[in-house]
């Protein structure tokens, strides 16, 4: 039984991969996944768009719910966010930019009361703000 509701790995984002592999390993229809996690069924086939843009709140939700830790899915749905907005030709060049960036933001909170911390998912949201902010030649 196909659980992604005639969603191809092909026609979606690499979030939407995961999402579809974990719907696979788990027997898990669509619309639980879509309980699990507080969104509707469309939300989630969205979510599997390859133009898709998950909050950072989502992103927290999914990480746990897809049983991987935040900087893994972080890492995907940023590399997703950096290729629609530079292309791929210029992705890897991008992504060290952004790498340099996420690591000073991370460095300066390594001192911080772990409750005054931000969410690794906000740290990589604001590193894609920086990055944006730049205004490069973007994608078209």
């Amino acid at each position: 039984m196909k659980y992604g509701l005639l969603l191809k790995p092909e026609d979606c984002s690499p979030l939407g991969r995961e999402i579809l592999r974990y719907l696979e390993e788990h027997q898990m229809s669509m619309n639980s996944f879509a309980k699990k996690i507080g969104k509707t069924q469309d939300g989630v086939r969205w979510m599997c768009q390859k133009k898709a843009n998950p909050t950072v709140s989502t992103i927290e939700k999914l990480a746990e719910a897809l049983d991987l830790d935040s900087v893994t899915l972080n890492r995907i749905v940023y590399r997703n966010k950096l290729n629609q907005l530079v292309g791929k030709d210029n992705l890897d060049q991008m992504m060290d930019i952004y790498d340099g960036i996420y690591a000073v933001l991370r460095d300066s909170i390594e001192n911080w009361p772990e409750e005054e911390r931000p969410s690794e998912s906000l740290l990589f949201d604001r590193a894609f703000k920086a990055v944006k902010s730049l205004q490069l030649p973007v994608a078209s």
